[in-house]
């Protein structure tokens, strides 16, 4: 089990034991200054054999994402998106995290980043993080989700009052949905056949 603590900077990402409950491993995010970012959404990447091979999370402070690797601990790089003028950035108060959000596809073919503090959400193939661009959503982009085949994310726009989808090929905004003040957390549930109700 692996769990993030906001309220610590070093060791803020610990690998916890389920059989004990006991923390056996702590990692840090290290910026190229040597300051340490405490972490915030991550993810994981497999090996071809299914086990973890990396991990990727989000800094306070940091508008990028390191790549970690699993068996060391010790950061291989740190991602970030292309700079934009000042003019172009959110200036909405809470820049705490500038990046909120973290997707690996379910295929596997790329890993987004959602910036509240660049109001877009970025791509990057996978394995070899080439950069595939950028969706500008709205003002303060949060958390996303990915649909089952891959195609679309539905991306929470906290700095308004909607959520979008974007469509991954096309790279654009193909809906917005008006869903209530400053949405955030979104997640895709698969559920079985009999748990949904047939509304026709």
């Amino acid at each position: 089990m692996v769990a993030g603590l906001n309220g610590r900077d070093e060791g803020s990402i610990q690998v916890i034991d389920a059989s004990t409950d006991e923390v056996v491993r702590e990692i840090s995010l290290p910026g190229p200054d040597g300051v340490i970012h405490r972490v915030r959404p991550m993810m994981f990447l497999a090996a071809e054999d299914g086990s973890t091979d990396k991990i990727l999370a989000q800094g306070a402070a940091v508008n990028g994402f390191w790549v970690v690797d699993w068996a060391t601990g010790e950061t291989e790089q740190i991602i970030y998106p292309p700079r934009l003028p000042a003019w172009k950035q959110s200036a909405e108060a809470n820049q705490g995290a500038p990046m909120h959000g973290l997707e690996v596809l379910p295929d596997r073919s790329a890993v987004w980043a959602s910036s509240r503090l660049d109001s877009r959400i970025y791509g990057w193939s996978l394995p070899g993080f080439e950069y595939i661009g950028a969706v500008e959503v709205g003002p303060a982009a949060n958390w996303m989700t990915p649909t089952p085949d891959s195609r679309y994310m539905y991306v929470a726009v906290s700095g308004a009052d909607y959520t979008v989808v974007v469509d991954l090929q096309e790279l654009e905004v193909v809906t917005r949905m008006t869903v209530g003040a400053g949405p955030k957390r979104i997640d895709t549930a698969v559920l079985p056949l009999d748990r949904v109700e047939n509304r026709d």
